[in-house]
């Protein structure tokens, strides 16, 4: 049978399907039911995994004298790895969490800094033994709380022994089903409470900081705390916020209106250290050194200058990595800088889907978890099909155009096709897409290659001399430029469109077809491109909910879609709920003026449905009568059912879950935040549901 499938297959590509099935157990370990991931549970999964891998590997190494059958053991083996990570990385930060909302007096050392310009900080502690709440029992010494203050951030010092009072609670589940799990990613990095600051915080002494102040780590948070401040204070609004993003990787000091414009411009990825900018520092500064060195023929002919250019180049991608914090946006950016290094140290191809696939493969033995950030998942989506295009290219011939019209051509083509690869995991994680970011990019790419990040790396070697004020003047100059540019995309029709999510399966479709498509050889290759069309129709036709219900821990509080395209909110919600409904109905949000609404408010849904909506008691009698809707929603206990049989909902009494709301006629589907779906009975009937 291998010998069979061998010849369908691109020999330099078979990475792919070790890649794919190394996803798919990482993936497979997230889908188990939540019992598996702590305890002896866990234990049992990451030993038996384990022991498969081993065994596989084994039994791979001794078939390697049979034909096809040692690659296709190791291929399988791959997928066992991959299920084995993500365990080991669980049983790694399998620590206890706080079960419910407490009180409690903290101590501990800050060791990060996050948020926005205009917003609350969000500060990340890690828990001294000394801390009451460690004392206690509540949770142990070195775990991390996350707590939010309207202190801004210039008061707090990294590295310091902090103090304060706070209400905590239990990490977040995943908020609405279909949304990212952000407590299996507070878990990962040892989060075990969140909450708020209700006391004065106070600074504790040095020496209370422990070892973690004189760590390399900590001592790398305050170079880049400390950088981006003086970006700040040298540069105007927003320039230096934005230097300070691009340079040191601090987006903190970015105000959420400009984050905003960014993002509906389709710029928002020029504020995230990613491949464009490892690619200028690392290769422009290679391009430097080989033009010096051409300058003296009689000397770099003598040696391979290339390549000592490549290590050089190397060395400072390694540097600017450190003074970003290594997200992994700029790892990934970094590995792939790496590769293409090693390729030219031995004289090989240097851009290859092989190399992508590598890159990926180190990102996820480190942090398995990282497969399901919009990071890694927008990263990888764009340069792989920027390095499909590239190798398809290489085995043509090249075109004979002019080099003034070479270059813009190319940055036309690679903004469309990053703007394809991109489209649907932007969608999936932002519920956005930005019709209007091909043309920003085209003008918003050299403005920032060619200008803002050389001016950038000379700006932070000549803060060692003292004239960084000089460089800061062209430097900000570009910057202001770049800010309105994203502005005046952003004001434009459909900038920042809003769109429903594609869903995972899609998204797995959609992914698995392009794999497909690169692996096998033409014309089998085709099957790929239609499972990949298959997935974009499974994306259109996808059910978009009909409203969102809060009711974890809090009031219900109410989202319903309106008939005009947007979404209308019955209860104050905070940004993160908000964000959350507009994510999974692909709508914006407007709060309704509840004051309107004395007894009971009518909704017209987009499919032609109305519904009553009570908040108030008396206004059950109202809504009963009301003929033009077809049931009640409220959210207070009715005693007596509506006389003409109108279904009544009581939503008051669903606690305990968040729900997606899907709208039949008048019957209502829910579908918690867990994924198990039910059908809502009405309150007062004589039959049962």
């Amino acid at each position: 049978m291998a010998l069979q499938i061998a010849p369908l297959i691109v020999a330099e590509r078979r990475i792919l399907i070790s890649l794919y099935l190394f996803m798919a157990g990482i993936i497979l370990f997230h889908l188990l039911p939540p019992i598996w991931h702590r305890g002896e549970y866990l234990d049992w999964l990451l030993g038996g995994s384990l022991l498969v891998s081993i065994a596989g590997l084994g039994a791979a190494i001794y078939a390697r004298h049979f034909a096809g059958y040692d690659r296709g053991l190791f291929i399988l083996v791959a997928f066992t790895v991959g299920f084995a990570l993500a365990s080991l990385q669980f049983a790694q930060h399998d620590q206890p969490r706080i079960k419910h909302g407490v009180t409690a007096d903290i101590q501990g050392t800050l060791i990060k800094i996050d948020g926005n310009a205009d917003a609350r900080s969000r500060l990340w502690i890690k828990l001294d033994a000394a801390s009451d709440i460690v004392q206690s029992g509540i949770l142990p010494a070195g775990g991390i709380v996350r707590v939010t203050t309207d202190k801004w951030q210039d008061q707090q010092y990294l590295g310091g022994a902090v103090a304060m009072r706070a209400r905590l609670y239990p990490p977040p589940d995943r908020i609405l089903h279909g949304t990212p799990d952000y407590g299996r990613r507070a878990r990962v990095d040892d989060v075990l409470a969140s909450g708020y600051v209700i006391a004065q915080i106070a600074m504790m002494p040095n020496d209370h900081a422990g070892t973690i102040k004189h760590d390399m780590t900590m001592a790398l948070a305050r170079y880049r705390a400390e950088f981006a401040a003086h970006l700040i204070d040298l540069m105007p609004k927003p320039a230096g916020a934005i230097a300070a993003a691009l340079l040191v990787g601090e987006r903190r000091f970015i105000s959420e209106d400009v984050y905003n414009r960014f993002r509906d411009s389709g710029l928002a990825h020029l504020l995230a250290i990613s491949g464009l900018h490892m690619g200028l520092i690392c290769f422009g500064s290679m391009a430097v050194i080989r033009f010096f060195g051409a300058l003296f023929p009689s000397r770099s002919s003598r040696f391979a200058l290339h390549k000592y250019a490549a290590i050089t180049a190397a060395l400072i991608g390694g540097c600017y990595v450190l003074m970003s914090g290594a997200p992994v946006s700029a790892l990934r950016a970094f590995g792939m800088a790496m590769l293409v290094v090693l390729a030219i140290l031995h004289d090989r191809m240097a851009l290859t889907l092989r190399n992508v696939c590598l890159a990926a493969f180190a990102i996820l033995a480190f942090n398995p978890m990282a497969l399901f950030t919009a990071s890694f998942q927008l990263s990888f989506a764009a340069t792989a099909i920027l390095v499909i295009w590239y190798e398809s290219r290489a085995r043509r011939e090249p075109v004979k155009w002019h080099w003034i019209f070479r270059y813009p051509m190319a940055l036309i083509t690679m903004s469309c096709l990053s703007a394809m690869a991109t489209a649907p995991f932007a969608a999936q994680h932002f519920g956005t897409v930005t019709p209007w970011g091909l043309v920003a990019n085209i003008i918003g790419i050299p403005l920032t290659g060619l200008w803002i990040m050389p001016t950038g790396m000379i700006l932070t070697i000549s803060v060692l001399f003292g004239l960084d004020w000089l460089v800061a003047l062209l430097m900000t100059a570009g910057l202001h430029a770049l800010y309105h540019l994203a502005d005046w995309f952003a004001g434009f029709p459909l900038a920042g469109w809003k769109v429903a999510p594609p869903g995972y399966i899609a998204l797995f479709v959609m992914v698995t077809g392009m794999m497909i498509s690169q692996l096998l050889t033409k014309p089998m290759a085709r099957i790929g491109l239609v499972l990949a069309a298959i997935g974009g129709v499974m994306w259109a036709f996808r059910p978009v909910p009909d409203g969102v219900l809060f009711a974890v821990g809090r009031t219900p509080q109410l989202v319903l879609a309106a008939h005009n395209g947007t979404a209308r909110s019955y209860a104050p919600l905070s940004d993160f709920l908000a964000s959350m409904a507009e994510l999974r109905m692909g709508k914006g949000i407007e709060q309704v003026d509840l004051a309107q609404c004395l007894l009971a408010c009518k909704h017209d849904f987009s499919h032609g449905i109305s519904a009553s909506i009570v908040m108030k008691a008396k206004g059950l009698t109202a809504a009963c009568k009301d003929l033009e809707t077809a049931f009640v929603l409220t959210s207070v206990t009715p005693r007596y059912p509506c006389y003409s049989g109108k279904p009544i909902y009581d939503i008051s009494q669903k606690t305990g879950y968040n729900y997606l709301i899907f709208i039949d006629k008048n019957k209502l589907q829910l579908i918690n935040n867990f994924g198990s779906s039910q059908q809502a009975c009405p309150a007062l009937q004589p039959h049962p549901c």
